[in-house]
């Protein structure tokens, strides 16, 4: 994830904990003002069901850039997509950019190219979707908006699921951890 000038630590804490659950997530990249995972608000924000703060341990990556403009260019330096997660009139469903992503692998048996979300501010969204290779949003029935660490969640469980890395027996155990399913 790209969390691009969020607002609210929860919003953060909750991203954080999303990634942590879903083991395939490479990390989260936050951009100017959006609370640093350090912050004791967002660290009570990730505490997950059984009291563990699992969020803000060794298993999610974390940088922090000041600008958009730097944190993109490093990623599609890397040749990482990076798509924009928001509405407008370029964009298309999470469902078809990856359908598109998968049929450029060539070989439905390999995984792609990896993928950078960035999710916008709560207010304003994605300030800099003109950099992104790709604005994405998912459908919601009623045409509201989804909070932002809703619709993270529920971005990245779709991702993981369509690379099969939300079957993988690690992911499943480590997200029934978080949820209290399991000890």
């Amino acid at each position: 994830f790209v969390l691009d000038n969020l607002l609210r630590d929860r919003n953060v804490g909750s991203i954080f904990l999303t990634s942590e659950a879903l083991v395939a997530a490479g990390g989260v990249w936050t951009i100017g003002s959006t609370p640093l995972p350090t912050s004791q608000a967002v660290l009570d924000a990730a505490v997950g069901h059984n009291g563990v703060n699992a969020a803000m341990d060794d298993q999610v990556p974390h940088v922090h850039f000041h600008s958009a403009v730097e944190a993109i260019a490093v990623l599609q330096g890397a040749g990482v997509v990076v798509w924009a997660c928001d509405v407008g009139a370029d964009s298309v469903t999470l469902d078809e950019a990856l359908s598109d992503h998968f049929a450029g692998s060539g070989d439905s048996s390999s995984r792609p190219g990896a993928i950078a979300l960035v999710m916008g501010n709560e207010r304003t969204g994605v300030s800099c979707r003109h950099l992104c290779d790709r604005t994405v949003f998912l459908p919601v029935f009623n045409d509201r908006a989804l909070r932002v660490d809703v619709a993270a969640c529920q971005a990245a469980f779709f991702v993981a699921d369509r690379w099969g890395l939300a079957r993988e027996p690690a992911a499943v155990a480590r997200l029934g951890f978080l949820l209290g399913l399991t000890d």
